[in-house]
């Protein structure tokens, strides 16, 4: 048997072994476990892959976001439904997780309140505060103050109490007060 023909012999068995699933199974297992113990014990390697996958990332964003748009718009239902499974499931847990965040992060928690609700920053608020002196703008209490804003505008007036801030609630903002 000449070389050709040697290489040839050993392709073709090479071939016949991939047709077998469990063969083909154990060679991915196999390249899978000696990529893995390379990224671990490389640290060239393991760079050069990281910069390799952000690039690739970047790269197809787009098309990741399309397709993940059009799954989602197909699959509204199923998500809906799954997410209300797991949010049952791990109710207790997410509850937990979400009172212990506010309490390490509250000045997030409340510049993102702040923010979402009246388009204020935090610092905004705190300087709208010292030109107030801490006080009500009605009033002049010293007190926890709220944001007063207009309902029907958006705009934020100033900062009352409590009391003043319900009184003008329940007054529906005339233009008298």
């Amino acid at each position: 048997m000449t070389e050709a023909e040697k290489k040839r012999h050993r392709q073709q068995q090479y071939h016949e072994r991939m047709r077998d699933p469990i063969y083909r199974e154990q060679c991915r297992v196999k390249a899978r476990k000696n990529y893995q113990k390379r990224l671990a014990n490389d640290p060239a390697f393991w760079e050069q892959n990281q910069i390799r996958s952000r690039e690739y990332y970047y790269r197809h964003r787009k098309a990741r976001i399309k397709k993940m748009h059009i799954y989602r718009a197909k699959n509204r239902d199923q998500l809906r439904k799954y997410d209300r499974q797991r949010y049952a499931e791990n109710r207790l847990i997410r509850i937990k997780k979400t009172r212990e965040y506010r309490r390490l992060h509250p000045k997030r928690v409340r510049n993102t309140r702040l923010k979402s609700k009246y388009g204020l920053t935090l610092s905004q608020y705190q300087t709208m505060y010292r030109k107030q002196h801490g006080r009500c703008a009605i009033c002049g209490q010293k007190s926890k103050l709220c944001v007063d804003h207009n309902h029907k505008t958006g705009v934020v007036r100033g900062l009352l109490c409590y009391q003043c801030n319900s009184f003008i609630g329940r007054t529906d903002e005339q233009k008298a007060v």
